[in-house]
């Protein structure tokens, strides 16, 4: 079984082009090299985030989407600052050809 590793993403306004690209560059690896888990773990967000487009706040999710077109991700609580509670269930509501899975700490 192969295994994609990512963490830290720390998605931000103030990072978004850093974030993006990093996403946009692991999504076009696992095109090339496919797996079968991507495992997304801690501090998906950088801080509590609005919805709102000048918080690029779908180009992440439409991002982490992607990503969840190519094989099925599990995505991890990191740090209760930046990922805080139920920021992440976002993701379970967006359609993906594999799905996205939130493991919630405990």
């Amino acid at each position: 079984m192969k295994i994609a590793h990512l963490a830290d993403l720390h998605c931000c306004r103030e990072h978004a082009d850093e974030a993006l690209t990093s996403l946009r560059f692991f999504a076009e690896h696992i095109k090339k090299s496919p797996v079968d888990l991507i495992a997304i773990s801690g501090d998906v967000w950088d801080a509590s985030m609005l919805n709102t487009e000048a918080s690029g706040f779908n180009r992440f999710t439409d991002a982490i989407q992607n990503i969840a077109d190519n094989a099925p991700v599990a995505l991890v609580y990191g740090t209760p600052s930046p990922d805080t509670d139920g920021s992440l269930e976002v993701f379970q509501k967006l359609t993906s050809k594999y799905g996205i899975t939130i493991l919630e700490p405990g």
